[in-house]
């Protein structure tokens, strides 16, 4: 998980676009077995959506879980679904680069990840 941060922190260090960048380091490779809580990381290996949610998505998710596990009462994950709120679903019927190019599953609300 570090090196994905790593290379995440590196691309907006540098200005390179990461909304519907590849991850490079990929969901199948996590070892949910190292985590306190894999159930919160589950969803991005059993995906039907993978690769796509290797995007900003998975990023979000392992930044989240992360902040969670520093500071359980972190209101990050709540201001980030709130941010998404505000993304104009229209951008994708114009062709644009919306969620799901991001990578955001349909449900990715419902996870309990962020609640």
């Amino acid at each position: 998980m570090a090196a994905s941060l790593d290379v995440l922190r590196n691309h907006c260090a540098h200005g390179n676009r990461v909304w519907n960048r590849k991850a490079v380091f990929q969901s199948d490779r996590l070892n949910l077995a190292m985590l306190e809580f894999p159930n919160l990381l589950a969803h991005l290996q059993t995906s039907t959506t993978a690769p796509m949610d290797h995007r900003v998505y998975f990023h979000a998710t392992t930044t989240t879980y992360l902040l969670r596990a520093f500071d359980p009462k972190t209101s990050w994950p709540a201001r980030f679904v709130d941010v998404m709120a505000t993304f104009p679903q229209s951008v994708e019927a114009l062709g644009l680069s919306g969620p799901s190019m991001g990578g955001f599953p349909k449900d990715w609300r419902s996870q309990d990840l962020w609640r």
